[in-house]
């Protein structure tokens, strides 16, 4: 009957796909009202550094909320307030990213200032980091054993009380005065085997506290107030009632159970500050022992367990979700969590599979760790080292401590990964396994080789259950077993040892592209992918949804990719992008050490950028041909450009349509799109198209343009690389001319004229051959092969600009194609010598150098028939020069 009933409370809060929503958005609590100030606005310079806190929210639906705090010095902290202060600090997002990436919960401490209002109070102003004394992060340290003092509060208002009387919380959370067998305090007390103690304070001197229990009375109305509102005020009297400035010198952790009703609805369930002294519940939560172990579980460093980037998914222990059941479930912690708590710390083996030739062992589950039939040899955390992550690897006996775990994988080797270390961090379950199943970490180490951890039985005989597991890198029998991914490296196998070697090439490698992303408060929820556009968007490289399981993190992936067009698109699953309401995320891409797409922050569903080119040109032979063809040859191809028209759209995406057409070939549709379906979301598209004349509409159907009463729609087109249209604020249409100045003339061959005399074959066979051979030389020369009219030879030397320049000849009149050399095919002070042979024409030789510095400590010439034309290298972004049968020379 009791699994009966815990299974329908768990249908009662859990999704039905079991997973964490993670798209809900939770509104940032209003900000604390301390102080009255009589409606002026007062800043306030603190006396003393505050201390930086995390505040991890618990939802009944099951999703989180993190947010930074600063708990001010006894000194600063009015007598009226809890002491945690919002924050709203003037960091640039460089400066908030480097603070992020190294505050560490109830140890970084901080000076800024304090600005109050009549609205609330909040630190604001430009902060300033600094580090407690080694003695206080000792302490920490220190909260995982030992016997700690907990005080329970609860509060009567005039329109509320919290539900639980102070008998009930005695029992509920300590165990007194009543049968309770799994609460706070026996739950930590046996989860440690007697190292951890959780007890309620000593009955203090005339005061009204029974069994670690004490009631307040507040004054403020619990109705639709902000539960930090009711949560200072309880803080407020508690302190008047015992005496004290400072809670922390009567306990060394305070619960406070707020009564129902308040204005922060009733779906959260409970929010504790991380290596700190507080935690705070919605009402009967209170009496729940999993939302008990979990909150005060934050006080002393542990973070969520989650499965595949879900928050609290990993239910095996007490720091996946919290369950609305009294004295249940029964369950301690995982193996990350036992790692880092360190209380079996004489079971725990590390492997370093890169300096081991592998390991076996026996796991047993911690709740057989002071079974007689144990050996030495047993492990209860098995921790794998060497790689990004630790993994730790434990054996999930379901019995004892442990006969309530709500995993679903009984009797199952589970492996969860974490940051190394001891500290505060998130863990993930990656696996569970039974016998004969297998999990590898691939590119273990940054090597080519995964390494495996496999389980090859579980004995469930006798008093202790036991699962052997080995742990090894898996050999390879191939060099393409070796493959690292990197095209810059040699990967070799050793076939006799099994092992991989990925040596270095500066030969193999293509330029490198690295993609960085900082995600936000929901890093589930990012994804993007990298394409070649010029090979039928095949997919380079990408990260799925549900990839990034850290907010407020740094992720970074590379890889060697040659020369083309590439499209990069980022996308947020929830549609609001990766700033700034919820954390403040960027993204950069940098391809052969270039910048080529970046954002401090995109807001709606998707962005995409663009860059490079696809080589449409192609280069002629330098030499001549020494044979005549039978049919004239063909034109060299012309030049085409890319089009690229990108929409914002605005809150009715279904009016907008554009188009794009030709003009030069009787208004022919090259591209067109819309209506769009999607609101507040960018639409990209892309085309390869002739050199031409081209116009860009674009419509509204209702007549009201694209912004800004009804969103902030907004279009831009580029041609070749550049923009050459962009606008928002229209009525019915908008439009953009782009391309080439004049249309293209059209190239056409003469058919060949008839014979003057044609004759007529002969229908009777020639008894002898017609011509005779002459046993003489010939007196007239044969006529050359091809002709030469123009020889040209381009020489650059690109001095320090290298990649930068670029240079192309066309047929004047037509703008044919003839030559080029395209940008970044040069290196740095590196020099190049190209040339062709022409007929008599009109040419134009440009050089570009796209700095707009020219090559000022290099040169350029050209020589026509070995005579030099023109030459320098002072020029800004260009410099063309006409050379061959032209009216002109130079230009």
């Amino acid at each position: 009957m009791m699994l009966v009933s815990r299974l329908i409370m768990m249908a009662m809060i859990a999704p039905s796909n079991g997973k964490v929503n993670a798209g809900n958005r939770r509104k940032k609590n209003l900000r604390v009202k301390t102080w009255n100030t009589g409606g002026a606005t007062i800043t306030k310079k603190m006396a003393q550094p505050c201390t930086l806190v995390l505040r991890e929210t618990q939802f009944d639906d099951q999703t989180d909320d993190h947010a930074w705090e600063c708990e001010l010095d006894p000194v600063d902290n009015d007598s009226k307030s809890s002491g945690f202060m919002k924050i709203d600090t003037a960091l640039t997002k460089d400066e908030h990213d480097f603070a992020e990436a190294s505050l560490e919960s109830g140890s970084t401490m901080m000076k800024a200032e304090i600005l109050m209002s009549e609205s609330g109070s909040y630190i604001s102003g430009k902060p300033q980091f600094q580090e407690k004394t080694k003695a206080h992060r000792v302490r920490l340290q220190e909260k995982t054993s030992g016997t700690r003092s907990v005080l329970v509060i609860r509060a009567e208002a005039g329109d509320a009380k919290t539900t639980p009387s102070e008998n009930d919380l005695a029992l509920m959370i300590f165990g007194r005065g009543g049968d309770n067998n799994f609460n706070l305090s026996s739950g930590y007390n046996e989860c440690s085997y007697g190292q951890l103690k959780f007890e309620p304070i000593s009955t203090l001197t005339n005061t009204a506290v029974s069994d670690g229990v004490h009631t307040v009375t507040i004054t403020e109305s619990v109705a639709d107030s902000n539960s930090d509102i009711i949560r200072d005020a309880m803080i407020a009297k508690a302190k008047s009632n015992l005496g004290v400035t400072d809670l922390r010198r009567v306990a060394d952790h305070i619960m406070l159970c707020i009564p129902p009703g308040t204005s922060s609805g009733s779906s959260w369930i409970a929010y504790s500050y991380v290596n700190s002294w507080l935690s705070v519940y919605n009402d009967s939560w209170c009496t729940k022992v999993s939302a008990q172990m979990h909150e005060i579980g934050h006080n002393i460093g542990l973070g969520h367990s989650n499965e595949n980037g879900n928050s609290y998914q990993d239910q095996s222990g007490m720091m996946g979700f919290s369950y609305y059941l009294d004295e249940s479930p029964r369950m301690c912690f995982n193996s990350a969590k036992f790692y880092q708590l360190g209380w079996f710390q004489d079971a725990e083996t590390n492997v370093r599979p890169l300096v081991q030739e592998g390991w076996t062992g026996s796991l047993i589950g911690f709740t057989d760790y002071q079974n007689e039939d144990i050996n030495e040899v047993d492990t209860i955390v098995l921790t794998i080292e060497g790689h990004s992550l630790d993994f730790h690897v434990g054996f999930n006996r379901l019995t004892g401590l442990n006969a309530g775990n709500m995993e679903g994988a009984a009797n199952k080797v589970l492996v969860q990964s974490r940051p190394p270390g001891r500290s505060y961090a998130a863990s993930q379950l990656v696996a569970k396994l039974d016998v004969g199943e297998s999990y590898k970490i691939e590119n273990f180490g940054n090597g080519s080789q995964p390494a495996v951890i496999k389980v090859s039985s579980i004995d469930q005989n006798g008093a202790t259950h036991k699962a052997t597991v080995s742990i090894y890198l898996e050999k390879c029998t191939s060099n393409s077993d070796c493959d690292d991914g990197n095209t810059c490296s040699i990967d070799t196998c050793n076939i006799s040892t099994g092992t991989c070697s990925n040596t270095h090439s500066a030969d193999n490698c293509a330029p490198e592209l690295q993609v960085t992303v900082h995600t936000d408060n929901y890093p589930a929820e990012t994804s993007w992918v990298l394409v070649d556009l010029c090979n039928d968007n095949a997919e380079i490289l990408s990260v799925s949804t549900d990839s990034y399981l850290s907010s407020n993190e740094t992720y970074e992936k590379t890889i060697n990719i040659p020369p083309s067009m590439y499209s990069f698109t980022i996308k947020d699953s929830f549609g609001d992008g990766n700033c700034c309401d919820f954390g403040l995320g960027s993204y950069t891409v940098q391809y052969n050490n270039e910048i080529v797409a970046h954002s401090n922050g995109f807001t709606i569903s998707s962005e995409t950028k663009i860059w490079g080119s696809c080589d449409v040109s192609k280069k002629i032979t330098s030499i001549p041909s020494n044979t005549i063809s039978a049919i004239p040859s063909q034109s060299p191809t012309k030049i085409s450009a890319d089009i690229s028209v990108s929409i914002v759209t605005d809150a009715y995406p279904g009016e907008t349509s554009f188009k794009v057409v030709d003009i030069c070939n009787d208004d022919t549709v090259v591209m067109s799109g819309g209506p769009f379906p999607f609101s507040n979301h960018l639409f990209t598209d892309i085309t390869n198209a002739s050199l031409s004349r081209y116009r860009f509409i674009i419509e509204d159907k209702w007549g009201d343009g694209m912004c800004c009463s009804y969103g902030d729609g907004s279009w831009e087109v580029s041609y070749a690389n550049e923009i050459v249209g962009s606008g928002k604020q229209f009525g019915s249409s908008d439009s953009a001319e782009f391309g080439e100045l004049t249309c293209p003339k059209l190239s056409s061959v003469s058919p060949s004229r008839a014979p003057a005399n044609p004759v007529s074959p002969s229908t009777v066979p020639s008894l002898e051959p017609t011509i005779s051979l002459s046993n003489k030389p010939s007196i007239t020369p044969t006529l050359s092969p091809t002709s030469c009219d123009l020889h040209y030879s381009v020489k650059v030397n690109t001095g320090s600009v290298g990649q930068v320049v670029s240079w192309i000849i066309t047929e004047d009149e037509d703008h044919e194609f003839i030559a080029a050399m395209g940008v970044k095919e040069y290196g740095y002070w590196e020099s190049h010598d190209e040339s062709g042979c022409l007929q008599n024409d009109c040419y134009r030789f440009k050089i570009m150098d796209s700095s707009g510095a020219g090559i000022k400590d290099g040169f350029y010439s050209l020589e026509i028939n070995d005579r030099d034309l023109v030459n320098g290298g002072v020029f800004l972004y260009e410099q063309t020069t006409l050379f061959g049968t032209c009216r002109q020379a130079s230009q």
